[in-house]
């Protein structure tokens, strides 16, 4: 029995020391300790500019790497641990060619605005990125988005996944591997599908998102809504990108997440965002 109440005694005194190493929304100091640290016990890389933003939504700070074809991600949580990853992907920058292959069922009509006001809703995230590069600026846009639209019959479609539509295309003379993403847009009214992409993969799936809340129709507003959640929500996850990351705020709202953490900013005061940069993040 005493050996017990020296245990819990024990304990105690442990929990309260680890109440005394929480990390909170205040704490970017030591939260910037533990991830320097991270970066270098994990992965070797000796870090003078590290991106770090504190997620209200995960109650976690994350910090992100864009460096020699990976992504390196350390999430520092409350209690002060971490959590350190690496992972392959594709990079949120330069020009990505995109291939969206619309499903075309005859209620929708999708070929009367394919050429006008879905295209028009596709350059506006172009100029979102220009807009953006210009407030930085940049001399180029990090990201731009060079579009490929395809009209498929619905019959073609069965599974929807990523090699069914790989296959769709070689059978109309195109290869799935001169582009960076397939996207397939298949719009069912009556199916509140949302989207999906694999993490790090090279495909994105979408579908109806709004349910019954605004009309059944391919206006300019609805359909921004679902170029937005292609190009910044799933693209997003396929650049590396995890709901628990920050979310942005200000005139940079439009993005998934803080451009910091996508390697948009320039940390080091040369004019280049790190992700572009040839010295990236002051890494040694």
């Amino acid at each position: 029995m005493n050996y017990l109440r020296f245990a819990l005694f024990i304990m105690g005194l442990v929990m309260l020391g680890s109440c005394d190493e929480q990390i909170s929304a205040g704490d970017s100091r030591k939260a910037r300790r533990i991830v320097k640290k991270a970066f270098d016990d994990r992965f070797g890389l000796k870090v003078d500019h590290i991106p770090l933003e504190y997620s209200e939504f995960a109650n976690r700070w994350v910090s992100t790497l864009y460096y020699d074809g990976s992504l390196y991600r350390v999430y520092v949580l409350p209690n002060g641990d971490e959590r350190a990853d690496r992972f392959q992907l594709t990079f949120p920058a330069g020009t990505q060619k995109i291939l969206v292959a619309i499903v075309n069922h005859p209620e929708l009509a999708f070929e009367d605005v394919i050429g006008d006001t879905w295209s028009e809703v596709q350059d506006a995230i172009n100029a979102e990125h220009q807009a953006y590069a210009e407030r930085q600026a940049f001399s180029t846009p990090v990201v731009q988005f060079e579009n490929t639209n395809v009209l498929i019959n619905p019959d073609r479609i069965t599974s929807g996944s990523q090699e069914e539509l790989a296959g769709i295309l070689a059978e109309d003379g195109m290869d799935r591997n001169e582009f960076d993403i397939l996207v397939l847009l298949d719009i069912d009214y009556d199916v509140n599908a949302g989207g999906f992409a694999s993490f790090r993969g090279r495909f994105v799936g979408m579908g109806w998102i709004y349910g019954d809340q605004v009309a059944r129709e391919l206006n300019r507003e609805n359909l921004m809504g679902i170029a937005n959640a292609i190009y910044h929500h799933e693209i997003g996850h396929v650049w590396g990108w995890e709901h628990e990351w920050a979310i942005p705020e200000g005139v940079n709202a439009g993005f998934i997440t803080v451009p910091v953490l996508f390697g948009w900013h320039d940390m080091d005061g040369d004019g280049v965002p790190e992700i572009l940069d040839s010295n990236p993040y002051g890494i040694k």
